[in-house]
């Protein structure tokens, strides 16, 4: 899909903030405590279907609403003028069955920002293939949001708030180098297995020119060789410039004779003449630090850093 580029505007305090659950329920003390703290942080709050229903049931299978509720939820508050961003209530599973039914036009007529990940990748390709709309691949409100009194999630929150305002931010130096070297393009991924799940779609992933970046929890090596097969073998990497291995959280193998996920990175893009780099910082980690997707970054040794600016001035 050939789309220009679409910017959110940057967040401002008392912003209002939309709630959107578009996969897994939320258990009712995280989502009280996560509206508190954004309250606390001069922000407002609005949503329309309660995040929480369906916690400990099977009504809707998966999900906190039927895909058709949850669409029309996510529709109408791109649609709200009052709304300046959409924050995912929740990863989990069930986004996927939610896109035929968006509306696109919406999201095109009234940018702003959008963010989540894990399960969420869903939602933050499509968007971004349909519309150009530079999603955010970061904290849910009930993994960071939720947890705030804890150090580690408070200082993501630090950061992402200050990336959401516009702040200049410093991401940090990557701690593995699988192949070295820098490159540039424009920054596309998010989680493995969403990615590999939407191959064969209207919303396969086209990373020609771009910087792949990949996360995901409890897949054993085999697994994530698995997936990135996958995608090589549709094509995806074609015009590949670098990757960015996040957490792969409980992901190593059984035993110590098992290949490695460096193993499996390595094998991947042996033949593919671009860095590769891990990093911890992103994923589903406390240190949950937002990427958008679809504008241009370059990557190196030092880390990554934006060419440009990934909000409207």
């Amino acid at each position: 899909m050939n789309v220009s580029l679409l910017l959110p505007s940057k967040l401002k305090a008392g912003d209002c903030i939309g709630i959107a659950p578009l996969a897994a329920p939320v258990e009712p003390g995280r989502f009280t405590s996560a509206c508190n703290y954004i309250i606390s942080k001069g922000f407002r709050l609005k949503y329309q279907i309660d995040p929480t229903r369906n916690y400990g049931s099977r009504k809707d299978l998966f999900s906190s609403y039927s895909p058709q509720e949850r669409a029309e939820h996510l529709n109408n508050l791109f649609k709200d003028p009052e709304v300046s961003m959409v924050l995912a209530a929740k990863g989990g599973y069930g986004c996927m069955e939610v896109l035929p039914l968006l509306d696109f036009q919406a999201v095109r007529d009234n940018p702003k920002i959008f963010m989540g990940f894990s399960d969420i990748t869903a939602m933050l390709i499509a968007l971004h293939m349909e519309t150009g709309l530079v999603s955010i691949h970061g904290p849910t409100l009930e993994s960071a949001f939720a947890r705030s009194a804890e150090q580690a999630y408070q200082d993501c929150l630090d950061f992402t708030f200050s990336f959401l305002e516009g702040q200049p931010v410093t991401y940090p130096k990557p701690e593995v180098t699988i192949f070295s070297g820098s490159a540039s393009g424009k920054l596309l991924g998010g989680n493995l297995s969403l990615l590999a799940s939407l191959a064969g779609t209207r919303w396969q992933i086209d990373l020609d020119s771009a910087i792949l970046f990949i996360e995901d929890i409890a897949e054993k090596p085999y697994r994530i060789h698995r997936m990135l097969t996958q995608l090589k073998l549709a094509g995806c990497f074609r015009g590949l410039q670098g990757v960015l291995v996040g957490s792969l959280r409980s992901c190593e193998g059984d035993n110590s004779s098992d290949p490695s996920l460096n193993d499996v990175l390595t094998d991947i893009f042996a033949e593919s003449s671009i860095p590769v780099f891990r990093y911890s910082e992103f994923g589903h980690v406390a240190a949950n630090l937002p990427l958008p997707l679809g504008r241009e970054v370059e990557i190196g040794p030092n880390g990554l850093k934006f060419l440009k600016l990934p909000f409207a001035t």
